[in-house]
């Protein structure tokens, strides 16, 4: 796993799911991810695009798991096989509304002369 290949996914993950997210957060990883969002809107796309990379090009819960303490990851999922991919299928979809429910960014005024 090269960090490098997962730029955006790697910030969120290292960042807001380190060893002491569980105390920042009150165990919400859903406020981790809020709080990603907030900070680093420009990040999200990527890591949504990421997150399906990682889906389709792991092939098993192990590899999952082991890509994502490459990345960073400090968030425990559980020990069912499908936790972690539900994890992210989660973390996607949050981040997916979140980017449908801001509203555009304010368009700067033409201040060229003649414009």
């Amino acid at each position: 796993m090269n960090k490098a290949d997962y730029p955006a996914l790697s910030q969120l993950l290292g960042a807001y799911f380190h060893q002491d997210w569980h105390d920042e957060y009150g165990g919400s990883w859903e406020a981790a991810v809020d709080d990603f969002a907030r900070r680093e809107p420009s990040r999200v796309r990527g890591v949504t695009a990421e997150i399906a990379t990682l889906m389709r090009t792991t092939h098993s819960a192990a590899e999952l798991k082991k890509a994502l303490d490459g990345l960073g990851n400090f968030y425990w999922a559980g020990d069912d096989s499908e936790s972690y991919s539900e994890w992210l299928r989660n973390i996607k979809a949050r981040l997916e509304r979140e980017t449908q429910s801001r509203p555009a960014a304010p368009v700067a005024p033409d201040t060229r002369r003649g414009a």
